[in-house]
């Protein structure tokens, strides 16, 4: 019988990064930040509208995984809105 390596004498190191950026680089990453962000909850609510349809209608409907992704390619071929801030593209 073989035994595994003991790990009793080694320890374990934890590292921590601070990552800084300019104001440029980081209002950059919060308008990315709000696009994803506004994906995700048009996510969650068509998935959340499928299902209550689903039990209203006592019919089976589902919103999988592949389906979001084919509405969110959909979205992602639509004209994107001139300005700044968080995007509002298409409904999904």
């Amino acid at each position: 019988m073989t035994t595994g390596a003991s790990t009793k004498d080694t320890g374990y190191a934890r590292y921590t990064f601070r990552v800084r950026v300019s104001d440029t680089a980081r209002r950059r990453l919060e308008e990315e930040w709000d696009r994803c962000r506004w994906i995700w909850n048009e996510c969650v609510a068509k998935s959340k509208q499928v299902h209550a349809q689903s039990r209203a209608g006592g019919e089976k409907l589902t919103c999988s995984p592949a389906q979001l992704d084919r509405m969110l390619t959909e979205a992602r071929h639509s004209p994107l809105p001139s300005g700044r801030g968080a995007f509002k593209g298409p409904a999904l």
